[in-house]
């Protein structure tokens, strides 16, 4: 799970969003500008050390540009997957919005489809589109060694090939995000419902509702799906996860050019400061799928809601034509991105091999199918993709029963359950010195039976006694790798969730756990059974080390939760599943 990082304008954003009025006061007018998160480094953001990192939008605000009127005009942006986006757009509760940029047309294409029926008016139209700021191809971004596996640069590596190499070798760990949540996760299902249809009738020029329903095709989308290890929030997350922890996390992941780029240049400072051969990184390369690809091309729109004037309008215009000047492509350029305007740059030392780039341009990019089918392409991947097997691990200790923290980690937990469909599998663990498993007979089955008793163990659940929290994480890895559920486990994506606050009073240690249930890193004993643990923090300063590193060392991520993340906390954790 991935901390979000914001704009300086996040805080105003929480109290305005809702205050249609102060979007213009005090001679100033305040635009609201949400966009895909791929463009955070381009348009300025504040990372996770509180750093302000300076970008194209706080440029625009400095110039103190004016509309007709005399009033100057602010940009507040605010940084969202573009499914987010989408799903805020349609809320009719939701924030107040003037300009929106998803990641590509797919997620545009699909707002104005969902919107023109919620309307039931045919047309009718909420994102308004002004053009593209800039573009990136969807990759598939593969460690160099792992490529040239495959035949690659010599072949063109496609779906196929990833589907083959994951079924045959169990260490080969693939994945791409949730498509309901993130721009590079839908682009790679749809890529994969047309090579899907391509393969049953290559006359197929553009995706169709006939086609996605297509039974050869479905099956072919389930193969490929079969392949992935874990989905995730962002493509942010998965250039992140490949970087910081190598080859043994993850073998190949759908993200942008644009990450294949920057994340190279970071490898390469980190290969520089490197005390040992295990902390570097070998080079990532950027497969461009032989079956085609999209280009993610990052459309600007004002936003058709009820808020808009003509003075707003005017000012989003005013933005947009800021960013498509050639200074401000210019720095797109040092992102990785492809400027969209019709100028000649010199981006020979960023599109290089030394970046991952072998070959710039994508063999075949594909067409944007319509938003209708966007939504079939949508719903027909839940039947296809994985089914989930998770076990979740409460912490009850007498710990827990300061402040609301037990109550906390219940409604987590129950969060959970709650998106987990019946063809599902769970275990249900909690502990203090004590470690109940939730039930003898096995997995529990997460149908209407199977969630009633798992949220009524939950709910029954109260505070008493230590915290033996490694022998809870190694009893919940025990379960998940025994022989009885081997079969479960390869045909699902697997995962441990821990909510704890805690530090371990008992006397197991630390190193031999992550010994036992890690497999990144030297000396790690898990390899033929590679479970992400998962792990949730509440008001655990002295546990976040140690549950960082359990989480590292199994391909995972530790987060901190509080009563006002946790549904994004879990709403994120469901994205991997």
């Amino acid at each position: 799970m991935v901390q979000k990082a914001l704009t300086t304008g996040m805080l105003f954003v929480a109290t305005v969003f809702t205050q249609v009025s102060l979007a213009q006061s005090n001679g100033v007018l305040e635009l609201i500008f949400t966009y895909g998160s791929e463009k955070m480094s381009w348009f300025g953001y504040i990372d996770k050390k509180g750093q302000k990192k300076v970008g194209v939008l706080d440029r625009f605000n400095e110039a103190k540009i004016r509309t007709t009127s005399g009033k100057i005009i602010r940009v507040t942006s605010v940084p969202k997957g573009s499914g987010d986006i989408v799903d805020e757009l349609m809320d009719k509760n939701g924030p107040v919005v003037h300009l929106a940029s998803p990641a590509s047309d797919l997620y545009l294409n699909l707002a104005n489809d969902r919107y023109s029926r919620a309307k039931g008016q045919k047309g009718a139209t909420l994102l308004q589109k002004q053009g593209d700021l800039v573009q990136s191809p969807v990759v598939i971004a593969m460690w160099e060694p792992e490529a040239r596996k495959l035949g690659w640069p010599k072949n063109q590596i496609g779906w196929l090939d990833i589907m083959n190499r994951a079924a045959t070798d169990p260490s080969f760990r693939f994945g791409h995000t949730h498509p309901g949540r993130s721009n590079s996760g839908l682009s790679a299902v749809v890529a994969q419902f047309f090579a899907g249809a391509t393969r049953a009738d290559q006359r197929v020029m553009i995706l169709e509702k006939s086609h996605v329903l297509n039974p050869q095709v479905l099956d072919f989308v389930k193969q490929v799906q079969n392949s992935v290890v874990y989905y995730g929030p962002s493509t942010g997350f998965y250039a992140e996860t490949m970087v910081e922890q190598g080859p043994q996390a993850i073998s190949a992941a759908v993200i942008y050019e644009s990450d294949v780029v920057t994340r190279n240049q970071q490898i390469r400072e980190m290969n520089r400061v490197a005390q040992n051969a295990s902390q570097k990184r070998p080079k990532l390369v950027a497969i461009y799928p032989r079956e085609g690809t999209f280009v993610a091309n990052h459309p600007v729109a004002i936003v058709n809601r009820e808020w808009m004037t003509d003075e707003i309008r005017e000012a989003s215009n005013k933005v947009i034509e800021f960013l498509l000047e050639k200074q401000q492509q210019k720095e797109a350029l040092k992102d990785g991105f492809q400027p969209s305007i019709a100028e000649s740059f010199d981006d020979s030392s960023v599109f290089s091999e030394q970046n991952g780039i072998y070959s710039q341009k994508a063999k075949k990019v594909l067409p944007s199918p319509k938003g209708e089918v966007i939504d079939a392409i949508l719903a027909n991947w839940f039947g296809s993709k994985k089914r989930s097997f998770v076990t979740i691990v409460v912490d009850r200790s007498g710990s827990m029963g300061d402040g609301d923290k037990l109550a906390q980690a219940k409604q987590g937990a129950l969060e959970v359950l709650k998106d987990l469909n019946e063809n599902d599998r769970l275990h249900f663990i909690s502990f203090d010195d004590r470690i109940e498993v939730g039930t003898s007979r096995g997995a529990i089955a997460t149908d209407v039976n199977g969630k009633a008793w798992t949220q009524k163990a939950i709910n029954d659940l109260y505070p008493r006694g230590g915290t033996h929290l490694y022998r809870s994480i190694q009893r919940a890895h025990e379960i998940m790798c025994s022989a009885e559920n081997n079969a479960v486990r390869n045909r699902n994506i697997s995962a441990i969730l821990v909510l704890t606050d805690g530090v371990d009073t008992s006397s197991d240690s630390l190193n031999e756990l992550i010994e036992q249930v890690g497999f990144i890193g030297e000396g790690r004993r898990s390899q033929n059974c590679r479970i992400p643990i998962f792990t949730v923090a509440y008001e655990a300063n002295e546990a976040e080390l140690s549950l960082t590193q359990i989480s590292k060392a199994t391909g995972a991520r530790m987060v901190k939760g509080t009563r006002e993340d946790i549904k994004k906390i879990l709403r994120d954790f469901a994205t991997y599943l």
